[in-house]
């Protein structure tokens, strides 16, 4: 028995008590009065009917509050249902998922394009459906060159099921300074923070959002000296997915920053 339950019949079984008392307590005060003098006392009866009125009214306000704490216990049992069935993405970057797929001048502009594959991995018994993906690209705060933020977003209509995933690639393209600036930072092997939002619904129509935030950075000396060439606009260098000539892929290493994963109503 819940608090709650034990201040309502509380209040009930006062109430009734009250009653009662109101009720018969002429009966009781005729053994104490006699006949002759009871006719002195006639408005003491209408006391006790005022009594009555009063606690009636008070017994129908405590229904009425019993009636609102059972409309907000429905509430309560209504959400923890819904909470009980809902599902969890967790938005989960591979060891080798991020990598430079295009990179270099074009004329007179510098252009960077960074592909994410992503696994949405639900892990919990119910499926989500209408997923969107948002997501952004930037410098740590406090990084020697500040840049704009690159973002994308993609949407995937089929629903993840449980105790499965679902593989999504996710895109940044971006030019000038801005690129310049990501790419010279993966050179000097500081780090980039890419933020994911996962928007989806469970089978009752609810709706949730998941939040976590990876770091990336290039470790490997070779991948480091490519992009330096890359960026020096005299050499002419390009990576076009597969590295710079026979060089292979440039890849990152990322890695999820504590305490950024979350889940809130969406």
């Amino acid at each position: 028995m819940t608090t709650r339950t034990r201040w309502v019949l509380g209040i009930a079984a006062a109430v009734i008590v009250l009653w009662a008392f109101a009720a018969y307590s002429p009966v009781l005060v005729s053994r104490f009065i006699s006949q002759d003098s009871a006719a002195k006392y006639g408005t003491i009866g209408d006391m006790f009917g005022a009594a009555s009125s009063l606690f009636a009214a008070i017994g129908f306000l405590g229904l009425i509050g019993v009636l609102l704490w059972d409309i907000e216990e429905r509430h309560r049992d209504l959400k923890d249902r819904r909470e009980a069935r809902r599902p969890y993405i967790a938005p989960v970057i591979s060891e080798n998922g991020v990598d430079v797929q295009d990179a270099g001048w074009n004329g007179v502009t510098f252009q960077v394009g960074i592909a994410v594959t992503l696994k949405l991995e639900n892990a919990t018994e119910e499926p989500a459906l209408n997923m969107q993906i948002t997501s952004c690209i930037h410098t740590l705060p406090g990084a020697p060159s500040k840049v704009e933020t690159a973002s994308t977003s993609d949407t995937s209509g089929a629903p993840v099921w449980p105790k499965d995933g679902q593989e999504v690639t996710v895109s940044y393209v971006t030019s000038g300074g801005v690129a310049e600036s990501l790419l010279s930072e993966l050179a000097e092997g500081r780090k980039l923070l890419i933020p994911f939002e996962v928007a989806y619904q469970s089978l009752n129509g609810t709706k949730w959002i998941s939040r976590v935030s990876y770091e990336v950075r290039c470790d490997r000396a070779p991948d480091k000296s490519i992009l330096s060439t890359v960026l020096d606009r005299s050499q002419q260098e390009r990576i076009r997915g597969d590295g710079v000539g026979d060089a292979n892929r440039v890849l990152m290493t990322p890695r999820a920053v504590n305490d950024s994963w979350e889940q809130v109503p969406g």
